[in-house]
């Protein structure tokens, strides 16, 4: 043996006995440099880097779980210590994503009773669409009135019902109808907040001291209810780390912001059932589903992460939870709103951009996960596959399902095999010895809800962060 050959030797032997001692973490790759840097400093020990290290390893951990997902999507290993039919009771299996029934309303949970459902979304945009236009028109109307006043030597007879300019004047109806719909510009106003806690009152006095602008709008007809709201989203480029299904995130819809905890899904054209997405995976488009204050489109929605630590509580939630109405919460009226400029902007990371899709809680996503299995005997179209199930029982619970390849066939459990798990089935065509088989199954997810974000009457409750 050569010196070159037994030097790789030695080294394999020192890395064996470092395995033995237990000294390297399961699942951790570091280079030779960091080592020495921790055996340096074993005997003082800074609370700040080991923090550093433990997030450092949490994002490698997120980034081969999406790397994972983009090279085996939805595969799922099937656990030998515990029965499969238990693991996934709340999977069923579908012999067609597209053609296959699904109830909307089965199973729903208990957020559903507490959120505003459209008879009609379409509808409902159409009649706050034209009380929009009235209002604008209205708004013209008087803006003409102001800044062309009638001519002083109008001889002319004024009709019933005409005024100076010869323009057609509104009843009182009329006016009253749009008297709370716009407020003409230059015009002094006061404002008398109700129903809210004194705290933003007085954060509106800070607002003026510090000549800061104090933006103030109004909501249209069914903005201050909370349903189920999808955004069309792209990731944003510059957003290097994984977005999560679920993450905490911050939604800037116009004036407004929230936090929610999107769903991440695809969206299919031709079928009323939508694929969940793990991750918001960069360069296509994703549907972002939360539960959110109702918005109309066009409405564009920023997505932002917050990357300050400081600001999240236990567990990825804001260190302080509002109460209800007349509490130590701040909450909006139910017909207007106040924005205050927010210094913790600079410490939010620009995670997604896009607009408002459509309001719609009968909106289905399906969550699918593959179990796979191994041919190792195989007789045209019969074989037996194992490593889908590890026992018998299970292959049983799961005969109705149809079953496919990666490689395009089709086919059916027959009956098991032994004590082990194997089972036989029968395809369709010849298939492969180096063939996959897949048994997909699917259950419906839902967006999670933030618990200050809905009123006992349904109303969105907005936060001053």
């Amino acid at each position: 043996m050569s010196e070159y050959q037994a030097s790789w030797f030695e080294g394999e032997e020192e890395e064996g006995q470092n395995d033995e001692g237990g000294e390297e973490e399961e699942g951790e790759e570091e280079e030779g440099e960091e080592e020495e840097g921790e055996e340096e400093g074993e005997e003082e020990e800074d609370p700040s880097l080991s923090i550093g290290s433990e997030q450092q390893r949490q994002g490698r951990q997120v980034r081969q779980l999406e790397k994972d997902e983009l090279e085996f999507p939805d595969e799922v290993q099937t656990p030998d210590d515990r029965p499969a039919k238990e693991r996934f009771a709340r999977y069923r299996a579908l012999k067609s994503l597209r053609t296959s029934p699904w109830d909307p309303n089965e199973s729903l949970p208990r957020e559903y009773a507490r959120i505003f459902k459209f008879s009609s979304f379409a509808a409902s945009l159409a009649r706050v669409t034209s009380e929009m236009e009235e209002r604008e028109k209205a708004q013209n109307r008087h803006l003409l009135a102001t800044l062309l006043p009638p001519p002083a030597s109008s001889a002319t007879k004024k009709k019933d019902g005409e005024d100076d300019s010869g323009m057609e004047v509104e009843d009182e109806k009329s006016s009253d109808k749009f008297s709370e719909g716009f407020v003409p510009a230059g015009s002094y106003v006061t404002l008398e907040l109700g129903g809210v806690p004194a705290e933003v009152g007085k954060r509106a006095q800070r607002l003026q001291a510090k000549e800061s602008p104090l933006t103030v709008f109004s909501l249209l007809r069914y903005e201050n209810k909370v349903s189920v709201l999808h955004f069309n989203i792209l990731r944003h480029p510059a957003c290097s780390t994984p977005v999560k299904s679920k993450d905490r995130l911050v939604f800037y819809t116009g004036f407004r912001s929230f936090e929610a905890r999107p769903v991440f899904s695809e969206h299919n054209l031709n079928c009323d059932k939508h694929k969940f997405s793990r991750f918001l995976h960069g360069g296509r488009f994703a549907v972002a589903t939360v539960f959110g204050p109702v918005s109309m489109p066009p409405c564009p929605v920023l997505v932002f992460r917050k990357s300050s630590p400081d600001e999240m509580g236990e567990e990825g939630k804001t260190a302080t939870t509002p109460s209800r109405t007349g509490g130590s919460g701040s909450f909006l009226p139910a017909t207007a709103g106040v924005v205050e400029p927010k210094s913790h902007t600079r410490d939010l990371t620009l995670v997604a951009t896009g607009t408002l899709h459509t309001v719609d809680p009968d909106r289905i996503i399906l969550k699918r996960i593959l179990l796979t299995g191994y041919p190792i005997r195989v007789k045209r179209r019969s074989a037996v596959v194992k490593h889908m199930f590890y026992n018998p029982e299970d292959v049983k619970w799961f005969k109705p399902a149809e079953l496919s390849t990666k490689l395009g066939a089709a086919g059916h459990i027959r009956e098991p095999v032994g004590t082990h798990g194997l089972m036989k089935v029968r395809f369709n065509r010849i298939i492969q010895q180096s063939d996959t088989v897949c048994l997909p199954l699917f259950k419906r997810v839902f967006p999670k809800l933030l618990p200050e974000e809905i009123e006992e009457d349904g109303a969105h409750a907005a936060h001053f962060p």
